[in-house]
């Protein structure tokens, strides 16, 4: 068995494992019609993870400990699956699409709705094991 087939087998079962979460996480991605950030209208585009996603607030000693990367309020979001092909499907998410590059006209945020809803920053994204990955944010301002 491939690695592909591991991810597979745990983007399946992840949603029966985990309770119901009541945070969506959604990765948007803002272009501005002006010559930078900031500058006219906006278009968003996001894309939204899956909802056995879970999302928690990292801890104070987590933030003591962080060399001043995290700040109070920052969220640590995952398992987020590994892209992958088996069994006929295709699914997760690729390093790219959890950290889309933005040009000088656009801006990316994390935004999250429900029990911690606002607007984060990714600080870090741990894409060291196999199969599952870790995003950590510090929040940027609340939303309603």
């Amino acid at each position: 068995m491939n690695l592909h087939v591991f991810r597979a087998i745990a983007d399946r079962l992840r949603p029966l494992a985990e309770p119901i979460r009541t945070i969506t996480v959604r990765i948007r991605t803002r272009t501005w019609t002006g010559e930078r950030v900031g500058q006219g209208m906006t278009q968003d585009t996001d894309l939204l993870l899956p909802g056995y996603v879970n999302v928690r607030q990292v801890s104070a000693k987590e933030v003591a400990s962080s060399g001043g990367r995290l700040r109070e309020g920052a969220v640590r979001i995952g398992p987020i699956t590994p892209t992958y092909s088996a069994f006929g499907a295709t699914g997760g998410f690729t390093p790219a699409q959890l950290r889309p590059a933005a040009t000088e006209r656009q801006e990316v945020f994390w935004v999250l709705a429900g029990e911690l809803a606002g607007e984060f920053a990714l600080v870090d994204l741990d894409t060291t094991k196999p199969l599952s990955w870790y995003a950590t944010a510090n929040r940027m301002r609340s939303t309603p």
